[in-house]
């Protein structure tokens, strides 16, 4: 299974100055690591759904 690591200070910055450059909107730190763990779970959803895909058709 795919385990979501905790991010270094220099992966949230990195993070926080793409999305306030993107948005526009200055964030907190709290919602930035909110905003990592999120997108990681997201990553991983995309991630397995492929997956599962690939299965599903070479089965068929």
């Amino acid at each position: 299974m795919l385990e979501i690591k905790s991010p270094t200070n220099e992966e949230l910055q990195q993070l926080k100055c793409f999305l306030e450059a993107k948005f526009g909107v200055v964030f907190t730190d709290a919602e930035i690591l909110e905003s990592y763990y999120s997108l990681s779970h997201l990553g991983k959803a995309i991630y397995l759904f492929c997956k599962q895909q690939e299965v599903k058709n070479a089965t068929s």
